[in-house]
């Protein structure tokens, strides 16, 4: 993921986590070649709870992460890296294969993180999670309202998709769009 330019430090920067969990924040300016001195188009990196299999969402200067078998975490991104002490958790956790968080906001306020557990794929429905972006505090999530809100069956890495007030999700055989009752 590429983050906004950063006002100290390197000013063009990409998160980037792999499948073991380590997260890179690398220097886009100079990704460089093999270094036998050393890789110093990292950063920095650091270790998540659980393996990443998903992509990372960035919302008002912090990065939303969320491994397997681990609850979505939020980074405060300060003077170009990220600040692994100033984490904040969710409380829920997510199976196999993690979760890829996505934003939707008013401009700069209001941000919602929405993430799909999938947990489920090929057995049973997808759940759709909203957290407030500031203190990672469930909003909502789709198993609330007994079968109104339940979505088809779960694919292993769906993304939810936010566009005109309204929030989808694709699933092994529908598509299911939530928004505000009339």
């Amino acid at each position: 993921m590429l983050l906004p330019d950063q006002p100290s430090g390197p000013q063009h920067v990409a998160i980037i986590p792999d499948k073991t969990g380590t997260i890179y924040l690398l220097n886009r300016d100079n990704l460089g070649h093999y270094n036998a001195a050393g890789d110093t188009q990292i950063i920095q990196e650091f270790q998540t709870s659980g393996q990443m299999f998903s992509s990372a969402a960035y919302f008002d200067n912090r990065i939303y992460l969320g491994p397997v078998d681990g609850p979505i975490t939020s980074y405060p991104l300060i003077g170009g890296q990220i600040d692994t002490l100033g984490a904040i958790t969710a409380a829920t956790i997510f199976g196999y294969p993690g979760a890829s968080p996505s934003i939707s906001a008013d401009g700069a306020t209001n941000g919602i993180v929405w993430a799909i557990d999938s947990e489920a794929y090929d057995s049973g429905p997808a759940v759709l999670y909203a957290f407030d972006a500031a203190s990672l505090a469930e909003l909502y999530d789709s198993t609330q309202a007994g079968a109104r809100d339940v979505a088809g069956t779960a694919v292993k890495f769906a993304t939810p998709t936010i566009a005109g007030g309204k929030v989808y999700v694709g699933t092994q055989n529908e598509l299911d769009a939530y928004g505000l009752l009339p």
